[in-house]
């Protein structure tokens, strides 16, 4: 961005202004980034990042003046070198950022889907409803709708649309205060005090 930043400045009017309106609408979006996504090594939400990833090759371009207005030609190849060092040096260092966060957040499902397996392995689901996609994987053929409902109204519509076996939510979940004396759900892992996910299985 820094070197777009430069590069724009030595741009004609027209394309100047789409610089200077590309680059502002850059800003606001690392500001609603910054803002509205959890970004943090584990047990956030990383993805936020990937909305950079379309502005790249406009940026690029808007770099290219600065390339080619100094007027030797060894010093445009140094910056050009300087450049894609940068750029390399900052693609190896997300690299190691993103395999380490993937990491992370393949030991918090591998967890999770231990745990879940412990308590409904045994009644052989179909199909449940929780953010448990590495169960899915392991337990093929069983079926795992990913997004939750977030309020009863939304659980309804859920039940009449599909069957399913069990519902995996949070403790902190705020749809866990209507299945509590839901007669239609039981929790089967009550046992444990304290738990981090609520298992609920559909009774009918």
């Amino acid at each position: 961005m820094a070197a777009g930043l430069l590069g724009a400045r030595l741009l004609p009017e027209p394309e100047r202004r789409l610089a200077w309106a590309s680059l502002a609408s850059v800003a606001l979006l690392s500001a609603a980034v910054l803002v509205l996504y959890v970004v943090r090594a584990r047990g956030g939400v990383w993805g936020g990042v990937r909305v950079y990833m379309a502005w790249a090759p406009l940026l690029l371009v808007f770099a290219v003046p600065g390339l080619l207005r100094p007027p030797w030609r060894t010093l445009t190849w140094t910056l050009a070198a300087v450049l894609a060092v940068g750029f390399v040096a900052m693609d190896r260092r997300q690299v190691r950022f993103f395999n380490h966060y993937k990491k992370s957040d393949l030991e918090d499902q591998r967890r999770n889907e231990l745990y879940i397996a412990g308590y409904i392995d045994r009644y052989r689901p179909q199909r449940i409803v929780s953010r448990s996609f590495t169960y899915g994987l392991s337990h093929w053929p069983v079926e795992v709708v990913w997004s939750l409902p977030t309020d009863y109204d939304e659980l309804e519509r859920l039940e009449n649309a599909l069957a399913f076996d069990f519902l995996i939510i949070h403790e902190k979940h705020p749809i866990r205060l209507y299945l509590v004396q839901n007669p239609r759900y039981l929790r089967i892992n009550k046992d444990q005090k304290g738990a981090e996910f609520l298992i609920w299985r559909r009774l009918y």
